[in-house]
């Protein structure tokens, strides 16, 4: 008992540095978290519902657990663009290629209901009829999310506790990054076709068009990319230590 005492006190010792020079250490949802995935999809699923002009052939768009590890993989290095990898084959999915992808960063607290809505209020800035953004204006954002054939998503939020890389973002800060697939914001395509909501394809729900196979959430257990993520997070290394702690004790 007394050594395990003396365990539990060296591991305060060695856990409290890290927590008064973690500025940015935050609670954070994690890909596998419930409510974070509906509110991705709810956000993504909205907006596709609700387009104008309406769509004849939106998907409904799904979760995809290797696309979140991919933008979690990719959000670790806290760098303020697109992975790089995203042309590459196999990369970033294990089937799907090419891969669409869209960014928020933010020094405040996270949303990712609020992050989306940033991207769809983009929509004001586009119009379908020149299939164009108004000038000086950016609509990408919006047109991922709104692409027709992407109807699969990832998302994943990550701490960045000294700021992040080619943004004005010094301090404690968030980067949050949503992979889409297949896909979408083909140069001079339209982000899907006008006319009767669902009126091309065969079953139709709130506006989407729906299918079991294609809906179908997959699981991914030997995807593991790295993207070239520096080093595991401070938040990261309280966990971690924290369990060994726990465990050690326990036994």
């Amino acid at each position: 008992m007394a050594s395990r005492a003396a365990t539990l006190w060296l591991g305060l010792i060695l856990w409290m540095p890290l927590f008064w020079h973690a500025p940015g250490v935050r609670a954070l949802p994690s890909i596998t978290d419930p409510a974070f995935i509906q509110s991705c999809l709810d956000q993504h699923n909205a907006a596709r519902s609700e387009v104008d002009p309406p769509a004849t052939n939106m998907m409904g768009m799904t979760w995809d657990e290797a696309l979140a590890k991919s933008a979690r993989a990719w959000g670790k290095n806290c760098i303020f663009k697109h992975n790089p990898s995203l042309q590459q084959k196999g990369a970033v999915h294990p089937t799907f290629f090419p891969i669409g992808e869209n960014i928020f960063i933010s020094s405040g607290g996270f949303s990712a209901k609020q992050a989306i809505k940033r991207w769809i209020a983009e929509m004001s800035y586009y119009d379908y009829s020149t299939n164009k953004c108004k000038p000086q204006q950016m609509c990408g954002h919006y047109t991922q999310v709104v692409w027709a054939n992407s109807y699969k998503v990832g998302c994943a939020v990550s701490d960045c506790p000294n700021g992040i890389k080619g943004s004005g973002l010094r301090g404690p800060s968030i980067i949050f990054v949503c992979d889409y697939a297949p896909a979408g914001n083909y140069i001079g395509a339209f982000p899907y076709k006008m006319g009767e909501s669902c009126s091309a394809c065969p079953i139709c729900k709130d506006n989407l068009c729906r299918n079991a196979e294609r809906d179908e959430v997959k699981k991914y257990p030997q995807w593991n990319p790295n993207f070239g993520s520096a080093s595991i997070s401070l938040c990261d290394q309280l966990l971690m230590l924290t369990s060994i702690i726990v465990i050690y004790i326990l036994q």
